[in-house]
């Protein structure tokens, strides 16, 4: 919490201070599960990854095929402010460790930007199946100016439940 409390800080001292926000990272160890329902139909699970411990770890309960619509969603701490520039996209890093590459995968890359609790529009929709084993980091390009909460959600794929995906940065581009 106080780190999500100082990166406030320091970016609406810079927009105070007339300096333009160009990125703003942010931890995935605030990633929830979730399935088609939310929450509670979720297949997958996460928690801190061993090594480093900042790091996300994806499991699967059970097998996800790309139409069980699993994802997992982290939240973004968005500085307000007159010159903010319009997001341009998301940097998400990520590994896979798999019995067999390019069956377990990132499947879909979203934005979503909420104000009233009844609707969050997607304003980012990126398809690419990111199957890379990696270490290695992507960029999901879109423009939108943001009015609420921005939320970053990531659809997963496991075709075995001895799979992993770990999520390491994730960073939102201005």
């Amino acid at each position: 919490m106080r780190n999500l409390q100082k990166l406030s800080i320091v970016s609406s001292l810079a927009i105070l201070a007339g300096c333009s926000i160009t990125q703003v990272a942010q931890s995935p160890l605030g990633g929830i599960a979730g399935g088609p329902a939310g929450p509670r139909d979720a297949k997958i699970s996460v928690e801190p990854h061993c090594c480093p411990s900042t790091a996300l770890e994806i499991r699967a309960r059970e097998v996800v095929g790309e139409n069980s619509f699993q994802w997992v969603e982290f939240g973004f701490n968005v500085p307000a402010g007159r010159r903010m520039n319009p997001i341009s996209g998301v940097e998400v890093c990520y590994e896979i460790t798999s019995s067999l590459p390019g069956g377990t995968y990132i499947s879909q890359t979203r934005l979503t930007d909420m104000t009233t609790p009844d609707a969050a529009h997607v304003k980012l929709d990126d398809g690419t199946d990111r199957k890379d084993l990696g270490p290695r980091c992507y960029v999901a390009s879109g423009s939108f100016e943001p009015e609420g909460s921005v939320t970053l959600a990531l659809k997963v794929v496991f075709e075995n439940v001895s799979d992993r995906i770990i999520i390491g940065s994730t960073r939102l581009l201005f």
